[in-house]
């Protein structure tokens, strides 16, 4: 490890440093090795002073600065995922941040496709419906949002509202990158409404109304939902409440169904978590965020391991996934229509 970090002392780079933050990561929270927060403290030092150096505001040309973000992005993951009570640590990881808004605000912020033609996209293994448009003026956003994050590409934006005089729910997608994929976002509206036009209240799937465009963000108006799965249970288990089988066989029943559906049509969720069931008073549930999905012969990915592996959450992926990741398996494979172990 001594020798590891004099080399990225001598001559840093960004793959350096990730892939020791990796090492230090299995030793210290996997294997439970004593003494590394040395090791960390000091490769957080070497990546902060990496990220100054790399990304100085006054003379870094814009196409550059989008490829040093996404290194600062990087090297600033790796680091978080340490849990360290140190000052001097934390600061650097404030100035470190502060740095990346500081140059994120050089990089001009993307213009959208225009409402003309930011839909007509070309796809083949969902139908190619026209995407359902609704006008601006009959959304009624109410502030503030129920949930925000930014990603390196979007922000995100979940927002109660009013259409047609219901309680909807709009998911905002708001591009904060040159480099942002709308198609992605485009592949989510297409489930979205594809399982729209198949919801009862004998299948898990929600109720799509349609889309709309608002300057440089896309918004998806649905049925709302007010509370997560993961919420409802975490209350009953305070309570201690007991599930009976008359209550669990019909929401399985159904949740199987709405999962065979799917896998019938072409589409794998990929993220199968209570987070992402909505649940209301009468034990309905309504199955959500398509964001990481994948549409069978359009982008499957079968890989567990190496540069494009499966996207999931940990915590709900099948242990055999897990060990192959845990001992760096280079081509560890699976069935992406074999998705149900988190169910």
């Amino acid at each position: 490890m001594w020798k590891q970090l004099s080399d990225i002392c001598e001559s840093p780079t960004v793959e350096k440093i990730v892939k020791a933050f990796e090492h230090l990561f299995n030793g210290k929270v996997i294997l439970e090795f004593p003494c590394l927060d040395l090791f960390i403290l000091e490769i957080g030092r070497v990546g902060v002073e990496y990220i100054g150096k790399e990304n100085k505001t006054e003379s870094i040309e814009i196409q550059n600065a989008e490829i040093k973000i996404q290194e600062a992005h990087a090297i600033i993951k790796a680091i978080e995922r340490f849990k360290l009570e140190n000052n001097d640590f934390e600061y650097s990881l404030r100035t470190l941040r502060k740095k990346i808004t500081e140059i994120e605000s050089l990089i001009s912020q993307p213009s959208l496709k225009t409402s003309q033609n930011v839909f007509e996209m070309d796809f083949s293994t969902i139908e190619d419906e026209a995407i359902i448009q609704i006008e601006l003026s009959s959304v009624k956003k109410i502030d503030p949002p129920i949930y925000a994050l930014k990603k390196t590409h979007f922000q995100v934006c979940l927002y109660k509202a009013i259409y047609n005089n219901c309680e909807v729910a709009v998911k905002m997608y708001q591009a904060v990158h040159p480099q942002a994929d709308w198609n992605k976002i485009y592949k989510e509206i297409r489930i979205y409404q594809k399982l729209s036009s198949m919801a009862s209240n004998q299948n898990c799937f929600l109720k799509y109304y349609g889309t709309y465009v608002d300057q440089n963000s896309i918004n998806m108006v649905m049925e709302y939902y007010p509370d997560n799965l993961m919420k409802c249970l975490a209350h009953l288990q305070s309570v201690n409440y007991r599930f009976t089988e008359e209550l669990i066989g019909p929401i399985f029943y159904r949740l199987l169904s709405s999962f065979k559906f799917m896998k019938d049509v072409g589409v794998f969720h990929s993220d199968i978590k209570p987070h992402n069931f909505l649940v209301d008073q009468f034990w309905n549930i309504k199955i959500i965020d398509f964001s990481i999905s994948m549409i069978k012969n359009e982008d499957i990915t079968t890989t567990a391991t190496g540069q494009f592996p499966i996207q999931d959450t940990e915590g709900y992926i099948a242990p055999e996934i897990k060990e192959a990741r845990l001992n760096k398996e280079l081509n560890a494979r699976f069935n992406p229509e074999k998705q149900m172990f988190s169910l």
